[in-house]
């Protein structure tokens, strides 16, 4: 045996002679139990869930693709990815797939997108704490509105071509 071996036995018998002397007079309890293997429950693994890990990996790739100096599109980007757990969760091995999808569902139906505008510029009213300049459809934009159509259309068509640059 070596001098380290012998140090590590050492070292266990004092552990256990410390613990011994400080149960004694005391009640052993569930919680006891727990709290002695509880450091070995995420041994090798983040105590972040995996949803919320992907969830922010989402949210920290469209911060940095996305162009938008009050983060009002940020802001509702965040939401949409967040509400969308179980399409996250069914791309844990690739979550990109996942905010690929979700973009392409608010360029795919004029509603949706019109709505998604419509939240980005009361996000941007709040930010500011303006009144939101609201874009209808078919409508000329506001000169003074940050968030058009046209210009949240091409930030998410620009985000799609990076999704799927980085794919």
């Amino acid at each position: 045996m070596s001098d380290a071996d012998d140090r590590d036995r050492d070292a266990e018998d004092q552990d256990e002679t410390i613990e011994r002397e400080a149960r004694m007079g005391r009640k052993f309890t569930l919680a006891d139990v727990i709290g002695r293997e509880g450091g070995s429950f995420f041994k090798g693994e983040s105590p972040v869930p995996h949803l919320a890990r992907a969830t922010n990996a989402l949210c920290m790739f469209v911060d940095k693709h996305v162009r938008d100096g009050s983060g009002a599109l940020h802001r509702a980007l965040h939401r949409r990815i967040k509400s969308s757990d179980t399409l996250v969760a069914n791309h844990f091995d690739d979550p990109l797939i996942a905010l690929e999808i979700i973009i392409e569902r608010q360029l795919s139906k004029d509603a949706w997108f019109y709505e998604l505008v419509r939240q980005v510029d009361q996000e941007w009213g709040r930010i500011m704490a303006e009144r939101p300049h609201f874009q209808e459809p078919g409508e000329e934009a506001d000169p003074d509105d940050e968030h058009t159509h046209a210009s949240v259309r091409a930030d998410l068509e620009a985000l799609l071509a990076k999704l799927r640059e980085t794919r």
